[in-house]
């Protein structure tokens, strides 16, 4: 039973703890989209199912992708956060935050806001893959 103030202190340390810990912000639920190659390696898309957000026929969402050296290294490591259309498969670019870059770790935090131009998404490209899944399953 909790009876004084210290007991209280300490029960709201290890729920904060544990709630910080297990909070959406951490655990990710990834679904692979695609995958394809160029001349230095292979890029796996994902889509952040927990990430998403439909008004009518607008989806905002998040995209992960990972670029692995064909001897499995990854080079290339960034999430970014979409708008699109799904009534004509355009988009805009958000915010980009790229974590592995070069093979190297870094940490950088782009937010765009509306200063990105619309773009369609290119027919048979990922991103289009990304906005139908996004605008069919959500």
């Amino acid at each position: 039973m909790l009876r004084n103030t210290k007991d209280w202190n300490v029960f709201f340390l290890i729920l904060f703890f544990c709630l910080g810990v297990t909070s959406p912000g951490y655990a990710r639920n990834l679904i692979p989209i695609g995958l394809s190659r160029d001349a230095d390696g292979e890029v796996t898309s994902y889509i952040d199912r927990d990430g998403f957000r439909k008004v009518g026929r607008f989806v905002w969402f998040w995209n992960e992708w990972v670029k692995h050296d064909y001897r499995g290294k990854i080079i290339r490591h960034s999430r970014a956060y979409f708008s699109a259309d799904c009534s004509n498969n355009s988009f805009r670019t958000r915010e980009v935050i790229t974590l592995i870059e070069a093979g190297q770790t870094v940490n950088t935090h782009e937010n765009y806001g509306d200063s990105k131009p619309v773009q369609l998404a290119p027919p048979g490209s990922v991103i289009e893959e990304t906005i139908q899944h996004a605008c069919r399953n959500f």
